[in-house]
């Protein structure tokens, strides 16, 4: 499945905009993994959130930076919303 999601992507079979609803989907299943699992599994939930949130964060600045699919006021504001205080609450429930 990976092989042929790259090899699509290399022919361009699949867009810009495919390929970071891919990454945000991979970054949401993530974080959604990792509170289902957190009760079990605490410090590996930790971790797979950490992941999520690093993916998340990579695909929106690879389509601000690279793709321009976003004007500047939404990515800013999603990197404000990622470092306040009050997300990490949020994030811990």
């Amino acid at each position: 499945m990976g092989y042929f999601v790259k090899y699509a992507i290399d022919k361009n079979w699949i867009g810009e905009s495919t390929r970071m609803g891919i990454g945000f989907l991979a970054g949401f299943i993530l974080i959604i993994t990792a509170h289902f699992i957190r009760k079990n599994y605490s410090i590996f939930s930790s971790i797979i959130m950490g992941g999520g949130i690093a993916v998340l964060y990579f695909t929106t600045t690879i389509a601000f930076r690279e793709y321009h699919l976003f004007i500047t006021e939404y990515s800013i504001c999603y990197y404000l919303c990622d470092y306040s205080p009050f997300n990490f609450p949020f994030l811990s429930l």
